[in-house]
């Protein structure tokens, strides 16, 4: 895999918009628009595959001992990867309370 560091700022704008679409699941903002699609699609969709890609390919970094220590950002995107896999094992991601 490559140190691309695109990769890990993908992954946390995509995060940054799971965390709005989870928001947005309990207090409904911009109902209807382009934006809110534009934030679901990213958040449910894109997030969980960019933190995967992203964190096997630091995991894959870290084995060949070419990772330059823990940065913040990855550490989030890990956190969140986490989040959602849990939330999707557990089958909670498709419900809300509105």
């Amino acid at each position: 895999m490559t140190k691309d560091p695109r990769l890990d700022k993908i992954a946390f704008i995509c995060n940054i918009c799971f965390l709005a679409a989870m928001v947005m699941r309990y207090y409904p903002v911009l109902q209807g628009t382009w934006m809110e699609s534009m934030l679901l699609v990213a958040g449910l969709f894109i997030s969980p595959v960019m933190n995967l890609v992203s964190n096997l390919n630091w995991l894959s970094l870290f084995i060949q001992k070419k990772a330059k220590g823990i940065q913040l950002i990855r550490v989030f995107n890990l956190v969140m990867f986490i989040l959602q896999a849990g939330l999707v094992l557990t089958g909670n991601l498709g419900k809300t309370k509105i």
